[in-house]
């Protein structure tokens, strides 16, 4: 019997309130119904899953219910939703093989999910027979203050809490350091750079590339020129980031984790050792 930890994205439909709901249905901009039934195929791929999986040890979570000690003692995680899901992995401490499910693909990108419901079953009837392969996804980590390790799958965003405040950093990269004034920093993998760092205005890197890619965002120049505003660095060796002012927060692979920093803090992004091994046919 296999431990499998299923991890699953929770359909808007489920996150909306009463009042929410009220208003979709008075709004001919958003369709309610479609909304309806993103959730509906959503949950018939779920019971798909579990149907393939039953006779097995399942411990499922929804996103917003995920602890770091949740794969610690399982063999395999399963993701189901868009890539959205699969980031969320970097919060658990463990890591195991993973199948990526992608549960809405006419709507997902899934960059990162491997497989459609109907490819399900071959590929975890693969890896019950030990006929799969490895696909590893390298990630980065970021630490605050010498402290435990963040896993980052795709990108950070160092930035201030408020969107409409500046943010004050010394960046340190290659022996120098500046002290600089933006609207923060993107710190990217390889895999991420197709994503928010490509729109701030970098080339993307092949997918597969051990790299560590940073741009700095909406450089404030009135003072004094900034010399150091992006870079790729393949392998990665450290960026380092020190806040110069309260209010200064890290988004770790989108909204949901979020690292609080204190003034004077000091963020440093190396190469992690333990990428994300995806499992593949």
């Amino acid at each position: 019997m296999t431990r499998i930890l299923t991890v699953a994205k929770r359909p808007l439909l489920e996150r909306l309130g009463g009042p929410d709901t009220a208003r979709l249905t008075k709004n001919a901009t958003i369709s309610l119904d479609a909304v309806r039934a993103a959730a509906e195929a959503h949950n018939a791929v779920l019971i798909a899953i579990r149907t393939t999986l039953s006779g097995h040890d399942i411990r499922h979570r929804c996103i917003d219910e995920l602890q770091a000690e949740d794969a610690d003692d399982r063999d395999l995680v399963v993701t189901i939703g868009g890539d959205g899901t699969v980031f969320a992995l970097g919060s658990l401490r463990a890591t195991k093989p993973t199948i990526t499910v992608n549960s809405d693909p006419s709507r997902s990108v899934g960059h990162s999910t491997r497989c459609t419901v109907k490819e399900f079953p071959a590929l975890f009837a693969a890896f019950i027979a030990g006929q799969h392969k490895i696909e590893p996804i390298h990630r980065l980590e970021m630490s605050v203050d010498g402290g435990a390790p963040h896993r980052i799958i795709n990108d950070c965003l160092f930035t201030s809490r408020n969107p409409a405040a500046v943010t004050r950093y010394i960046l340190s990269v290659d022996g120098h350091a500046e002290a600089q004034i933006s609207s923060g920093v993107w710190i990217s993998t390889a895999s991420g750079s197709t994503g928010a760092i490509r729109s701030a205005g970098m080339q993307p890197l092949d997918r597969t590339a051990h790299a560590l890619l940073f741009k700095v965002r909406e450089p404030f120049q009135g003072l004094k020129p900034f010399h150091v505003l992006e870079g790729s660095q393949i392998p990665p060796r450290c960026v380092t980031l020190v806040a110069t002012m309260p209010g200064i927060d890290c988004y770790l692979d989108g909204p949901y984790r979020r690292v609080e920093l204190a003034y004077g803090a000091e963020v440093r992004f190396n190469d992690s050792a333990a990428p994300l091994p995806l499992v593949v046919r």
